[in-house]
């Protein structure tokens, strides 16, 4: 990774200094960042997360979520810094990138005939403090001292710092951390006529089914040759289109089904829920709202006429009301649809 990312350097020009950083880029100053790394621990509120799978069996992960004011500052470097910067990142890496959504990382792989599915174990944990010192000096060319800095401003305090999974910049910087294995992926795929994405860290490729086969143990190994370490339970092997296992579980590319027609979906169970939701429905629901309008981003057949029902739904619902009360004025509910 650093041999990677030093060649990059090398055409950047001079390092961005600690006084740029402080005073014209996240307008903090150096006195205050320092006072945080004194007694950055204490920012901190680590709990562990528990899941109950559908086997029965409990999948647990620690979050690490930062607090107060270094919340704040990791805010602020992230969209002053960081955001700016994953617009230089390979098409290929589409997670926590700035307008671009899951839809988009499914439709990639929609025409394939085939597609792989892996997950990185302990993604955010397997990038250290040098990792991320790495990405702010030689990536993105900030000094030393700056890099030193923001590298301990956006890793967790431990005896094996790494960047905290619940912060405000760990998601861009593991994008960033991601790139020298995108960059192997991309020219290896695209040899032979395969297609690739990441979202955070999932990571799909797509293609003929016997291209996938051929494939597949080198791919593993260009994941394995990194910091990072494929999820064993997480590896979906070759998922082909219409087969037995090419149902809306194997299909499901970061939560969208892509169906044997080459169309996205949310799946049969969830826009049944969907329907009994607006079957239902009596008042306006931002919740509801925002879930219709998702799907119509995503199926906009089903979402259009889903959304018409649920408006259909309220005007009832409303008319109904006002034959049992006299008129009050109130802006109709319908009206902020």
């Amino acid at each position: 990774m650093i041999l990677y990312l030093r060649a990059r350097c090398q055409i950047m020009g001079n390092p961005i200094s600690i006084n740029r950083l402080c005073r014209t880029i996240i307008n903090v100053p150096q006195e205050e960042l320092l006072a945080l790394l004194g007694d950055a621990d204490s920012y901190y509120s680590p709990y562990l997360k528990k899941t109950i799978r559908k086997d029965g069996s409990t999948k647990v992960r620690t979050i690490e979520p930062s607090t107060g004011y270094l919340k704040v500052v990791q805010r602020k470097i992230d969209r002053l810094l960081l955001k700016p910067a994953m617009e230089s990142l390979p098409s290929e890496i589409m997670g926590g990138r700035p307008s671009v959504s899951v839809i988009q990382n499914a439709l990639l792989h929609a025409d394939s005939k085939a597609l792989m599915k892996y997950d990185v174990k302990n993604f955010f944990a397997s990038i250290s403090y040098q990792h991320v010192y790495y990405i702010f000096r030689y990536r993105l060319n900030y000094c030393e001292e700056a890099s030193n800095i923001l590298a301990k401003l956006t890793t967790y305090p431990s005896d094996n710092p790494h960047v905290p999974q619940g912060a405000p910049t760990s998601t861009s910087l593991a994008m960033f951390a991601l790139e020298p294995l995108c960059d192997k992926l991309a020219k290896y795929c695209r040899a032979n006529d395969m297609k690739f994405s990441i979202w955070v860290d999932d990571i799909t490729v797509s293609g003929d089914k016997g291209a996938l086969k051929t494939h597949r143990g080198y791919i593993n190994h260009l994941v394995s040759s990194t910091p990072f370490t494929i999820n064993p339970d997480k590896d979906s092997g070759i998922i082909q289109k219409g087969s037995k296992n090419g149902d809306e579980k194997g299909r499901r590319v970061t939560g969208i089904i892509i169906d044997n027609t080459n169309l996205l979906s949310l799946g049969n169970d969830k826009y049944k829920s969907l329907k009994r939701r607006v079957g239902r429905a009596r008042t306006l629901s931002e919740s509801l709202r925002g879930s219709l309008l998702f799907l119509k981003q995503v199926r906009p057949s089903q979402g259009k006429k889903l959304y018409h029902q649920y408006q259909s739904r309220l005007k009832s619902v409303q008319n109904a009301r006002k034959n049992e009360a006299p008129q009050t004025g109130a802006k109709s509910t319908t009206d902020r649809l």
